[in-house]
């Protein structure tokens, strides 16, 4: 077993969490409708924990576990209780070692104590089994908060007021600068709802995109030939150069 096997605990169980709470923050952010699938995670959440401590005893041996770990056993100490607990039965041990059947992480009832045994008795397994009982047990936890923090609005005191300022007539030229970023990945690494992230922005910016803003898109881009490039995009590009122009100029002058 590692040297430090309390360290080796938490670091995986950390490292699942935060894989799992990726998978969910992009689900929720893509979302149509945040309630619905919010409620589709926790009853996944729910219905993991229930595979994983069912039937009587892998409930058993589960409860166990968190009893020992909330009280601050290390994980080196659990193990080999457990172990002593539940792993040692040679009767049933010598019964089942030759056995084909693969080892049931997810339990049936159909040889439950076997699975259990086996399972206990065998370090690695065990301890690959433990982790996944407490992500899902840190994961429950931390649900309330992630689905709040997705729900609630953005604040930031320091926020300064900005304001879309380009001509309020021409709204297709805001939906095709975010498309580019978004496409070229400096929006959320290119993932996510574009429509949504477009009216977010536009909610942020103050822009008053109209009803058919999507179809005004898709119209420019039809229309025109294949080597056209919006306006907006040439205007960035020479804003950008004048502006540094006039700094380089405005340090030589100061020499």
């Amino acid at each position: 077993m590692h040297a430090n096997l309390t360290e080796k605990f938490e670091k995986l169980v950390q490292r699942y969490l935060a894989t799992i709470e990726k998978k969910l923050k992009k689900r929720l952010f893509i979302a149509k409708d945040l309630e619905f699938v919010a409620g589709e995670i926790t009853r996944e959440a729910d219905h993991m924990e229930n595979m994983l401590s069912s039937p009587k005893m892998a409930e058993e041996l589960t409860r166990d576990f968190l009893s020992q770990y909330k009280s601050g056993t290390s994980i080196e100490n659990i193990v080999a209780n457990l172990r002593n607990r539940y792993g040692t039965n040679e009767e049933l041990l010598s019964k089942i070692s030759d056995s084909d059947k693969p080892l049931q992480v997810i339990w049936s009832e159909e040889d439950e104590q076997g699975n259990v045994t086996r399972l206990a008795s065998d370090e690695k397994r065990l301890m690959k089994f433990l982790v996944q009982f407490m992500t899902v047990q840190q994961l429950k936890q931390r649900l309330p908060d992630l689905l709040l923090a997705e729900q609630a609005p953005v604040q930031n005191e320091n926020t300064y007021p900005v304001q879309w300022t380009a001509s309020r007539d021409n709204k297709t030229e805001f939906v095709q600068l975010i498309y580019a970023l978004h496409e070229a990945g400096y929006l959320n690494n290119g993932t996510g709802e574009i429509t949504k992230i477009v009216e977010s922005l536009a909610d942020t910016l103050s822009v008053s995109l109209s009803k058919n803003w999507q179809s005004n898109l898709s119209a420019s881009i039809h229309k025109s030939n294949s080597d056209y490039q919006p306006p907006i995009f040439g205007k960035i590009a020479t804003a950008y150069g004048m502006y540094a122009e006039r700094l380089i100029t405005a340090k030589k002058n100061n020499k």
